[in-house]
């Protein structure tokens, strides 16, 4: 998907009811917010299909990887997250953890 970010789903919206939220990475299928509510910071995942370009083929599972990682997270125990479906795949919400930007620690490998 290129261009702009998709908008966080209406019950994503009901849930956290957000005071705040800013866009984190929207690339290959994947979106992520950062968003304050007044039960806290969440990171707010998107998946969607990645439609075929001249250089990547097109890749249908991105749009079930939050709700993939949202279901293991529920199975480990964490709480405070949830996790369904949108009109183009999945999401989850989880609460905000302060880290390293992992697309760039990433990156020497990439080259």
């Amino acid at each position: 998907m290129s261009g702009s970010a998709p908008e966080l789903p209406i019950t994503v919206l009901d849930a956290l009811m957000p005071t705040a939220q800013r866009l984190v990475v929207n690339r290959r299928g994947s979106t992520v917010w950062e968003v304050e509510s007044h039960r806290g910071r969440y990171a707010v995942k998107l998946g969607h299909p990645i439609e075929a370009t001249a250089d990547w083929p097109a890749q249908p599972w991105t749009a079930i990887a939050p709700a993939r990682e949202g279901a293991v997270l529920h199975s480990l125990g964490l709480d405070h997250l949830a996790y369904g479906q949108w009109e183009r795949g999945t999401w989850n919400l989880q609460p905000w953890h302060e880290g390293p930007d992992l697309y760039r620690l990433w990156e020497p490998c990439r080259e």
